[in-house]
């Protein structure tokens, strides 16, 4: 199973880097072109797909990035993250902890943006993903790390580094 599901998936809501107005579907490459939602399904030890808590939006000011500029003035990013995780129990007992906080988790994932700077986003996404496997009930989690004002000298929408990591990967 992979793809968007029938009647599910992106739409209406907020499309890239949190602005409203939804992506519209049209998934490509199995990932949606804006709302940060991947169309690759996960799957529990069960083999029951995955559900998914997405935050989608979160903006901090981090000092990260190549060149020295960047690293003295900073810049805003923009972060979505897609936990993929079993919620029949929480919602069954309509119970907090039986799922994730995703007030804390946003506190946490903007505490990393706001931290020791790093010269790639690649590595600002991977620390993003460790953060959220550090929440027990997390299976994978998908990040897309959005840096819109990068010094790219040519007009650009977005530069952003997606990624996907697993509780079970070393």
């Amino acid at each position: 199973l992979g793809g968007r599901r029938p009647g599910g998936g992106c739409g209406p809501g907020r499309g890239p880097a949190g602005r409203r107005g939804g992506c519209g579907g049209g998934h490509r490459g199995g990932h949606c072109g804006g709302c940060g939602v991947t169309g690759q399904a996960v799957f529990g030890p069960a083999g029951r797909e995955l559900d998914r808590v997405c935050l989608v939006g979160l903006t901090a000011r981090g000092f990260h990035g190549v060149l020295a500029e960047e690293r003295r003035t900073g810049q805003d990013f923009v972060v979505d993250v897609v936990l993929h995780l079993d919620t029949r129990q929480a919602a069954r007992d309509d119970d907090l902890a039986a799922t994730v906080d995703y007030g804390r988790l946003a506190t946490a994932v903007a505490d990393v943006v706001r931290g020791p700077a790093v010269r790639l986003v690649e590595t600002l996404a991977d620390r993003i993903a460790a953060v959220c496997l550090a929440e027990q009930r997390v299976v994978a989690v998908d990040v897309t790390v959005h840096k819109p004002h990068a010094p790219v000298l040519e007009p650009f929408g977005d530069v952003r580094v997606e990624l996907r990591r697993y509780r079970d990967e070393s």
